[in-house]
């Protein structure tokens, strides 16, 4: 390519940046960082890759690998690299694909964040950064116990509502590695300080790679509880209740194996995790189960500090960019909480002997049929509803274009949520924390869904793919 040729294409590719982002600046540099200066959140860096691939003609990318890229000039080069590779050999146009699908940082994904007797009262915690992570340090802090949290890459821990939170000593370490990757002096340190081990670092992702799933899920768990075997210390496990996999009824705290299938691969590779822990409470380790719902704002105000998974769904409904899906209208959600969850997770700890060898479903008291949630949705005059068709009369082939890609990419991913007809049981958490779980009914998606207008993650929509591809040439589109 060209000199003038980069150029245009520089100019192209921050004219769509800028188009697209939901805090553009005056002017699009190629130093400004997509996410903290632009304000990309997932689904948002999901249609900017949609527009970049339509634009360019790229190959289409795989989601689960667009790790790196965290700035405009970062995107520019791929692209520049990507369009060079693909006009000169089939081996370029290889690279190109591989370039592209590493296009920009996936946002959504937490990778890796995130019996006190004798001493031993230091609880380490992984996943400490993540949405739930940090609301269990903050309950563990307030109880009084040490906490050592096990971090990667991210070094600070922020609750829920925004607050950085000091509590805990940091720990570098890495849960893909045996004993965490720890130092051996911080090892060492710890073995003889820690009396709990909670671990809660997973990718969430519906739409990672199956070596995400396998090396942050299941190998994780695995070094965690090689860990806590050799340290001769409990494990709090954080699963997720939808190890139920595409069963329907009323699931049991205590039961996991009923020969099911699976949704997606973040349900298998939990109900594999959750597999090596009970095994191992055959050959001696100390174990407690967590198994979170559909966790969302907190109890009482809505607050969220990311949008992800469901929420995503939702803000692709309410904005018509999702208007067909499959699913039945007595399908249940089980919505959880954030606060209610760190509340089971931290009295898991904090009265181990009570939660020894038991597992507890972490979710709202209520379920919410789809039926409710679109009568819900249809209460806001700015909200477009979805219409929820049989499964057999489905075919995403006839949707349009675009929201096909939207379909493919993301909706896709939520579908067997939309069929199953589940309750989860909540004994052992009841009796834990004496008391009932918070409602989680109608009323409390209302709460959900004003702190969403509120904070701005609903409301007036931003530039659709369609108005930016239509609207932008060299310039920019109208905002």
């Amino acid at each position: 390519m060209t000199a003038v040729a980069d150029a245009a294409v520089a100019e192209r590719v921050r004219s769509l940046v800028h188009a697209m982002a939901p805090d553009p600046p005056a002017e699009a540099g190629n130093d400004q960082r997509l996410v903290e200066d632009l304000g990309f959140e997932s689904l948002r860096l999901t249609e900017l890759t949609v527009v970049l691939e339509r634009a360019f003609g790229l190959p289409r990318h795989k989601p689960e690998r667009l790790i790196g890229v965290r700035r405009v000039g970062d995107v520019i080069a791929l692209v520049t690299a990507g369009l060079l590779a693909a006009a000169t050999s089939d081996e370029g146009a290889r690279y190109a694909n591989n370039a592209h699908s590493r296009l920009l940082g996936h946002v959504g994904t937490e990778r890796l964040h995130d019996d006190g007797m004798g001493g031993r009262d230091t609880v380490l915690v992984t996943g400490a950064t993540g949405l739930v992570g940090a609301e269990v340090v903050a309950r563990l802090a307030a109880a009084t116990r040490p906490v050592a949290a096990v971090l990667h890459s991210n070094a600070r821990i922020v609750r829920n509502d925004g607050t950085a939170l000091g509590a805990g000593s940091p720990v570098a370490g890495d849960i893909r590695m045996p004993g965490f990757g720890l130092a051996e002096r911080d090892s060492t340190d710890l073995s003889e300080r820690v009396g709990t081990i909670v671990h809660c670092a997973a990718t969430t992702a519906f739409d990672a790679a199956p070596a995400d799933y396998h090396e942050l899920n299941v190998r994780g768990t695995a070094n965690a509880v090689a860990l806590a075997k050799a340290w001769d210390v409990p494990l709090v496990y954080v699963s997720t209740a939808y190890v139920c996999g595409n069963r329907s009824g009323t699931i049991t705290e205590g039961e996991l194996d009923a020969g099911q299938t699976f949704g997606n691969q973040y349900e298998e590779s939990k109900f594999h995790a959750e597999h090596l822990v009970r095994t191992a409470g055959e050959l001696g380790l100390r174990w407690s189960i967590v198994r979170p719902g559909i966790v969302t704002g907190a109890t009482g105000t809505g607050v969220i500090r990311e949008y992800k998974n469901l929420y995503t769904v939702v803000k692709l409904m309410v904005e018509g960019k999702l208007r067909s899906l499959p699913g039945r209208y007595d399908a249940t959600l089980s919505l959880a909480p954030v606060d209610h969850v760190a509340d089971v997770i931290a009295a898991a700890v904090l009265d181990f002997d009570s939660a020894h060898q038991r597992t507890f479903h972490a979710v709202g008291r209520d379920t919410l049929s789809l039926r409710e949630v679109s009568d819900v949705l249809a209460e806001y005059p700015s909200f477009e509803v979805a219409t929820f068709v049989p499964e057999g009369t489905f075919h995403e082939d006839d949707l349009g274009g675009i929201e096909r890609e939207y379909y493919r990419r993301i909706g896709s991913l939520y579908t067997s949520y939309f069929h199953r007809r589940v309750t989860f049981e909540t004994t052992n958490t009841e009796v834990l924390l004496g008391q009932s779980a918070p409602s989680s009914g109608k009323e409390y998606l209302r709460l959900l869904l004003d702190y969403c207008l509120e904070s701005g993650y609903l409301g007036v929509p931003l530039p659709s793919i369609e108005e930016v591809l239509a609207g932008i040439d060299l310039g920019g589109v109208d905002r």
